[in-house]
């Protein structure tokens, strides 16, 4: 059987996605012994079921509480849904070896330590349905321009019950390539939402509404190895099923499609889980076409790829992008505008267009020494006093103002830490490739020299800057110099002759 019950489904981010259970085989534990309804209560659940139609487990939704695992005499009492004329069966166990129990904290109204069931092992051999529970979930895609493709992954693992194993990948003891397997499949009308598959050959994707995965035909055993390289410690059972799940329209909207899992028995297929797929392609808002042409501001959708959160790589605009940025511009555009050739401008447009870790350096010449000096622009006018007010009157008459600027990218930069041999520590800040170099901060730098800057002055590079530090050993040798105090004393006795 698909022990979907002991399934972990996680998305492309790691998250659980969480699934509620259809049940046609509720159960409710009651003691007929015990009247008072303080005693044994509310403990809740529902049965599982194999492909022979038998009953292998039992999953617990509420624990209850104020169970007596010394008095208890349980009655598992459960719905049978698949058989109308019997619906309700009422089915003895003994307490000792079938009934697992659980601390459960009660506030009536002081605090109680009392028990509830977390397990029972029942042996009921008549047969029933196969599968007793359907699990349901729902999974919303991120949503994506027209036109772009977004993408899910998900891997689902199972709980071996073993903490020494672990998850491993799903089992089915009674598997077959060619009689039992798993089948995923989309049903609705609304083709935007598809599962793919990549030919690594031809390097092309391939759309499919069929998926197809076998499980493991024996119960995973620990089976490690270690990589002699790293001495890590790998499990060869942990490889997870994974389902490739793609979604692309040309038109804006919202879009939904159910998932089907099927577990496919010698040619009979039992759903065993629906999946319900949510996506949405954001449009572009064309009232801002409008709005930004009225007002003679930049439009973002004329230079889409010129922002930083854009792709390099896409070939058409993205208006989760673009769209937000054009409300901006008209919003914000009176910091910008009004204020061309301005440092406030530059400044403001580089935030605009999402470079916050981009910074300016304004050049300096002494007109004496001929030595050029530079300063970092502030982003805060309080701290302008750090460039050209940081020279005295005397000085300004010997600095001339340049018109060249410098575009300036972080590599590293320091933590204000320092290491156990006294030296500073420093963190990568690096965020563009190479790639990004040559065809974002070019872009940025023919834009704004452009629109921005103004006629005279010109941006003359593109420096990526970093600082560092090195500890030297140094070799020195002390000597020491010994003194001495020397008292010399001479006895002399005078004599006569």
């Amino acid at each position: 059987m698909a022990n979907i019950n002991k399934w972990k489904i996680f998305n492309k981010t790691g998250s659980p996605i969480y699934m509620q259970p259809d049940t046609y085989m509720d159960l409710i534990i009651t003691d007929p012994m015990n009247v008072d309804a303080s005693y044994g209560r509310e403990a809740e659940g529902y049965f599982i079921t194999n492909s022979d139609g038998k009953i292998v487990a039992a999953e617990m939704i509420n624990s209850g509480h104020s169970y007596d695992p010394t008095s208890f005499t349980p009655v598992i009492q459960y719905t049978n849904m698949f058989d109308p004329c019997v619906n309700v069966v009422k089915y003895d166990i003994p307490p000792d070896s079938s009934v697992l129990y659980t601390d459960v904290v009660i506030f009536n109204p002081n605090k109680h330590i009392t028990k509830g069931i977390s397990d029972i092992k029942v042996d009921i051999s008549t047969l029933y349905n196969y599968p007793s529970v359907v699990y349901n979930g729902n999974i919303y895609m991120n949503p994506v321009s027209q036109g772009l493709i977004e993408t899910e992954h998900l891997f689902i693992l199972e709980d071996s019950g073993d903490p020494s194993i672990g998850y491993v990948k799903p089992y089915d003891v009674s598997a077959n390539e060619d009689t039992n397997f798993l089948l995923f499949k989309m049903i609705g009308d609304e083709d935007q939402i598809k599962f793919f598959t990549v030919d690594e050959v031809t390097q092309t994707v391939v759309w499919s509404d069929i998926a197809y995965a076998n499980m493991e035909t024996s119960i995973p055993s620990i089976s490690s190895y270690y990589n002699s390289n790293e001495n890590i410690l790998f499990n060869t059972n942990t490889s997870p099923i994974t389902v490739n799940i793609g979604f692309k329209s040309d038109d804006e909207g919202v879009y939904k499609r159910t998932m089907r899992v099927y577990h496919v028995v010698k040619g009979n297929y039992y759903t065993i889980a629906e999946i319900v797929i949510n996506a949405q392609s954001i449009g572009e808002d064309e009232r801002f076409r409008t709005l930004l042409a009225n007002f003679g501001l930049p439009d973002p959708n004329d230079f889409p790829k010129l922002f930083k959160e854009a792709d390099i790589n896409e070939d058409l605009p993205d208006y989760n992008i673009v769209n937000p940025k054009s409300k901006h511009m008209i919003l914000e555009h009176n910091n910008i505008i009004p204020y061309i050739g301005t440092y406030k401008a530059l400044i403001n447009a580089i935030k605009w267009l999402g470079y916050d870790d981009i910074y300016i350096r304004e050049w300096f010449k002494n007109v004496k020494t001929e030595k050029r000096l530079s300063f970092v622009v502030p982003y805060d006018a309080k701290d302008r006093a750090q460039t050209m007010l940081i020279f005295s009157q005397e000085q300004r008459k010997e600095m001339k103002k340049l018109n060249q600027l410098s575009l300036i990218y972080c590599i590293t930069r320091e933590t204000n830490e320092i290491d156990n041999y006294g030296v500073p520590i420093t963190e990568d800040c690096y965020s563009y490739n190479l790639n990004e170099v040559l065809i974002k901060l070019f872009a940025l730098k023919d834009w704004l020299e452009k629109n921005i800057i103004g006629v005279n002055a010109k941006i003359i590079d593109i420096t990526g800057e970093g600082v560092y530090f090195e500890r030297f050993k140094s070799n020195i040798y002390s000597t020491t110099s010994y003194g001495f105090v020397d008292n010399y004393r001479e006895l002399m006795s005078p004599y006569s002759f």
